[in-house]
């Protein structure tokens, strides 16, 4: 995620990962860092997101287009910098909002 982020982000490629562990806001950027992740990480004390995009897993990923609609949800670890994932980010951003 983080090789899409920089190849993308000057794009408008966006990321948020968000965490929804009990360990509390330090240790997700601990976290963070020792990954060297440079999207933004955020912290859901509440777990309310898991209700919103009514997910059944951890990990579970989504891409979202400009207008905020699902395109791909995927439970579990994934590839998302594979040549199909990259092709598919490509074609997004080039739509244009």
């Amino acid at each position: 995620m983080e090789a899409l982020y920089k190849d993308f982000q000057a794009r408008g490629f966006k990321i948020a990962a968000v965490s929804i562990d009990e360990g509390g806001e330090a240790g997700i950027k601990a976290f963070a860092q020792e990954l060297g992740l440079t999207f933004d990480v955020l912290h859901d004390r509440s777990g309310a997101i898991q209700g919103v995009y009514q997910t059944t897993g951890v990990p579970e990923s989504f891409l979202l287009d400009r207008d905020g609609r699902i395109v791909r949800r995927l439970i579990g670890n994934h590839d998302w910098n594979s040549p199909a994932n990259r092709d598919l980010i490509d074609r997004l951003l080039a739509q244009g909002s």
